[in-house]
Parts: structure tokens; C-alpha cells; sequence
């Protein structure tokens, strides 16, 4: 897969920019699906999946023979949050500590399609949705995920744990199950 990725590009950056497409079709709905949760509203949703190809095909040059999937994500992310912070409906608030609670047991990519799991993600602040779906839905390890946050792998789990503890709150103030 990675190497597919690496020969499309490689085709894109020697001019066969019709390449371009085969990128575009295998990571559209990945990133929409990251950037709807983060974003809450479908046109804003499909603007930043537009913008985050566009800065891609703009700086394939200095690609690095990298994961081109989790490179592409924080494009994502950073269009996403850019368009928060512009329309200032980011919340910016201070991460308390509270471990009680693990959900190891749900596979998050199940669950996306539940409208309640849906709702309750993204009534969570940015910092929380981030790290549960770079968690449960792209399935990175914790290295991964203090790399694309920029922060120590000592704090994904505390985060983690939080975020999960917030999630939980929200699920069952919208009528949502767990069991713990």
C-alpha cells in the first residue's frame, strides 16, 4: 500500500499529474470522515478535504517518502483546525486527569456509523475527537499519535484516557450504552 502510494507520487512529480486522481480517490472519504467529525458540518466538511488535496499536490515535491496516509491526515487536521480557529469555534480548555475508564473492547470503526457515537464525538473539543480517532479509527500507537500532536508518547495515554472518560459522559447524556 505504501509503496503503491510512493509510485503514484513518483508518476504525479514526474508530470503525469493525472496520477494525482488515484490519491485523490483512495484517501476522499478518509479524510472527510476526519474532517466531518472535527468539523460538524458537511460543506465545511467537503471544503477542507478540497483544500488539504490542493496543499498536498502543492508540496508533493517535498514529500519525503513518508506515510503518505498520516501525512495527508495532519493536512487534514491543520486545514480543519485552521477553519475552526478562523470561524472561532475552537475550545481551547485545560485537559483534566481521570483514568477510570477503558472501552478497549469497542473496534471505534464499528461504531462510526452510529448516529449517537457520531453525535456525541463531535460535541467533544477538537483535542478530544483528534486523539480518539487517530486512536480507534486510524489505529495509531501511541509513538504515532505524540509525533502527529507533537507531544510525548507519556501524555497519549493520559489523554487518551480523558477523551474516552468525555466520550463516555456524552454517550450516556444522549441515551448511549456502556458497560464498563
Amino acid at each position: 500500500m505504501l509503496e503503491d502510494d510512493q509510485l503514484i507520487i513518483n508518476e504525479v512529480l514526474k508530470g503525469n499529474v493525472d496520477y494525482f486522481a488515484k490519491i485523490v480517490m483512495k484517501y476522499e472519504q478518509y479524510a472527510y470522515k476526519c474532517a466531518i467529525i472535527l468539523l460538524k458540518d458537511h460543506h465545511s466538511a467537503k471544503d477542507v478535504v478540497n483544500e488539504a488535496f490542493m496543499r498536498a499536490y502543492r508540496s508533493l515535491s517535498t514529500f519525503k517518502n513518508e506515510n503518505f496516509k498520516s501525512y495527508f491526515l495532519k493536512i487534514v487536521y491543520n486545514c480543519s483546525y485552521e477553519l475552526l480557529r478562523k470561524n472561532k469555534r475552537l475550545e481551547l480548555k485545560e485537559v483534566l486527569e481521570n483514568e477510570t475508564y477503558e472501552y478497549s473492547e469497542f473496534e471505534f470503526e464499528k461504531l462510526e456509523g452510529s448516529e449517537i457515537i457520531v453525535t456525541a464525538l463531535q460535541s467533544l473539543a477538537i483535542e478530544d475527537k483528534t486523539i480518539l480517532m487517530l486512536k480507534y479509527y486510524y489505529d495509531y500507537d501511541y509513538e504515532k499519535i505524540a509525533n502527529f500532536l507533537k507531544i510525548k508518547p507519556a501524555t497519549v495515554g493520559s489523554r487518551l484516557f480523558r477523551a474516552k472518560e468525555r466520550l463516555k459522559k456524552a454517550l450516556k447524556d444522549r441515551g448511549g450504552y456502556f458497560e464498563q
